[in-house]
């Protein structure tokens, strides 16, 4: 159940161009199939045969069709025909289409304790002050139109930071500095061809996703055995400000010390090379 043998006729090319410079185009392939099962569908698929994509003297490809020559079983004509868009523009098949690569970001707020200029942010007494400062998000979105789309393989890519560095457009990523969101897909149809247009939404930070610092701060402490127990204050009643700590479950000598540094990493990592061949 196979194609014999698939050879364009020559003589049965034809061209033509309308009122309005449109360009048509046509040609022919016999083709000889060896069961009677395989039929035209069989036919206009054999190797050899321009398909969706396909250009021919500088016009798009615009679909093709099989007949059985003189009422055969095993004999087919398979006609491509080619036509210029509106405009005299060529289609591109989806799948060539570069990618879209769009840069933005949001605005937000964020607490802080540790001023630009690295001075604690306490009142004169020395009491931390619960403040807020704006905080730029920055984003990148890579759209991409790709043959196939395998959901649990995009999901595992979701909510990772890249392990090693990414090339985007002509920026080069550093490890870390990029977070995956929630990959999208839609299915759609141009010319008959199936594709799936593919989002790969980002967040970018100089800092780095692979980790975070945070102040250690806290209303307990730990005793001798390891235990938590309330802070207290000089007049011996728990304290009702989160207090400074030093890293290893002790205060600090006042509540106006800055706090040791705790780093936590909030994402795995993912090797993203297979979305971004290019780095």
């Amino acid at each position: 159940m196979s194609v014999v043998s698939a050879e364009e006729d020559f003589k049965r090319r034809r061209s033509g161009t309308d009122q309005n410079g449109l360009k048509t185009h046509s040609r022919v392939w016999v083709v000889l199939c060896d069961d009677i099962a395989d039929g035209p569908a069989v036919a206009q698929d054999a190797a050899g045969i321009p398909g969706f994509g396909s250009t021919y003297e500088g016009v798009a490809f615009a679909g093709k069709t099989a007949d059985p020559i003189d009422d055969s079983d095993l004999a087919f004509a398979v006609t491509v025909n080619y036509a210029t868009q509106s405009g005299g523009s060529v289609e591109v098949n989806p799948l060539d289409e570069p990618d879209e690569i769009e840069w933005g970001g949001s605005e937000s707020t964020e607490p802080y304790a540790i001023d630009a200029a690295g001075n604690p942010v306490v009142n004169s007494a020395g009491d931390p002050i619960d403040v807020e400062r704006e905080s730029s998000i920055g984003e990148l979105t890579v759209s991409r139109n790709l043959a196939s789309y395998n959901d649990a393989a995009m999901e595992a890519y979701s909510d990772t930071y890249n392990t090693a560095a990414v090339t985007i457009g002509v920026t080069t990523y550093a490890v870390g500095t990029l977070k995956m969101g929630r990959i999208r897909a839609s299915r759609q149809v141009r010319n008959d061809a199936v594709f799936y247009r593919v989002v790969f939404p980002m967040r970018k930070s100089l800092s780095g996703f692979d980790e975070v610092d945070l102040a250690d701060r806290g209303f307990n402490k730990l005793d001798l055995d390891g235990r938590r127990v309330p802070i207290l204050d000089g007049e011996g009643n728990p304290v009702t400000t989160l207090f400074p700590l030093d890293g290893a479950g002790q205060p600090k000598a006042n509540p106006g010390d800055a706090p040791a540094t705790l780093t936590f990493q909030p994402y795995s990592g993912a090797d993203w090379s297979a979305l971004f061949p290019d780095s």
